[in-house]
Formats: C-alpha cells, structure tokens, sequence
C-alpha cells in the first residue's frame, strides 16, 4: 500500500504566490498585448522575466524587492547560491528543467528565444545508450535491446520536443544509430557499420527502432 499526504502549509504558499505572479503579469501587461513581466515555474523552480526596454529599467529592481517581500511573509528562503540575474543581450544564458534558453537572431533576421535541452542531459542520455548497448552484448538478444532503446528514447524525446530540438534530435538519432550497427557488426566479429548490409528502412521499419523525433510546435 502506498501512503501519500498533502502538506497543507505547502499548498498555502504556492496558491498564495501563484496569484501574486498573475496579478504582476496583469499590471505590467502594455496596450492589452505585450507583458512586461512573465514568469515560469515548476514546484520550488522559479524563472521572472523582465523586458529590456529602456522605458522599464526599473522594473528588474522593484522586480527583486517584491520578490523578497512576498516570500518572507509565507517563509520562504531564496537559494542565493542558485539564484541569479542574468542579461540574455550580454550573451547570458537562463538554465531550467533541462533545457537552454539564450538569444539568438532567426532566419529573417529577428531576435528571438533559442530553446535546446541542456548539453548535459544530452551527455546524459548518450551515456545511457551506450551502457544499455554494452550490456546487451553478453546477452546477445537484439530486439530485447531494441524495446529498451525505444524506451528510452520515446520518453526523452516526448520530453524535450518542444522548442528548437531538431539539431539535437538529429545528433542522437545518428548516435544511436551508429551504435546499433557498430552492435551488430561486433557480434558477427566484423568491423565497420554495415552500411551495405543493413539499410535505414529494415533498422527503422522492419526491427522498428524508435524514429519519431519530431519537434512539436506551440502557438503562441
């Protein structure tokens, strides 16, 4: 049986400190378009975003004091030693729940957000492949190896699918799938890939090694 509680205290300040989020949303909200102010957060991660515009310097400061004003009436620390400012213009980058955000122009020449999941979860999981892959090769059984790569990658893709992921995605596809040919070649005692022998459309289609590394897209 598994025993679950709620802490009530804990539900208190986040419920508390959600409705202050969207109330400074709503007062730096400009022409009924643009916010001034946006935040992000997930259990005790938080992100505040602030415009640049030189009309809202000020902003950032008063920004910092509220915060701090707002977390001592629910008792809550700020980590000092994780929380920081950083200026996405000079070239700073914001770090949160996997992925990477920093500035960057778009093809038609406009500033804008470059998303990518952190380089260090994409070591991560490399290192993972590698290991499953490893292992596997004292058992000798290949779609056993197969089911768990899939596994492995549906659930890390799913997660990361949103943004700019497709450079990355496409870097762990050709990762995986020179580590699965390397695979098979070392257990017939040959080098090389098997380029010749084993074509995309039976690793893909007939042995359904995972391919679905698609990026989805959120309106805005």
């Amino acid at each position: 049986m598994i025993k679950t509680s709620i802490n009530l205290q804990e539900l208190r300040k986040r419920i508390y400190f959600k409705s202050k989020e969207e109330k400074a949303k709503e007062v730096t909200k400009q022409k009924g378009k643009y916010y001034e102010l946006d935040y992000a957060r997930f259990a005790d991660d938080l992100v505040v975003t602030v415009s640049s515009h030189s009309s809202m310097r000020r902003l950032l400061s008063k920004v910092i004091e509220r915060l701090k004003e707002e977390f001592e009436k629910i008792e809550v620390t700020i980590n000092k030693e994780k929380s920081r400012v950083v200026d996405l213009k000079k070239g700073g980058v914001i770090n949160f729940l996997g992925f990477t955000m920093k500035r960057r122009r778009n093809k038609s020449g406009k500033w804008g957000i470059l998303t990518i999941p952190q380089s260090k979860k994409r070591k991560g999981l490399l290192e993972k492949i590698k290991e499953l892959i490893r292992r596997h090769r004292t058992l000798g059984i290949f779609q056993i190896l197969v089911n768990e790569l899939n596994t492995t990658l549906r659930g890390w893709v799913n997660y990361f699918s949103i943004g700019n992921s497709s450079k990355c995605f496409s870097y762990v596809r050709n990762y995986v799938e020179k580590k699965l040919r390397r695979y098979l070649m070392k257990q017939r005692g040959k080098k090389g890939y098997g380029w010749k022998k084993w074509s995309n459309d039976w690793l893909y289609n007939e042995i359904g090694l995972f391919d679905n590394y698609k990026v989805k897209y959120i309106p805005e």
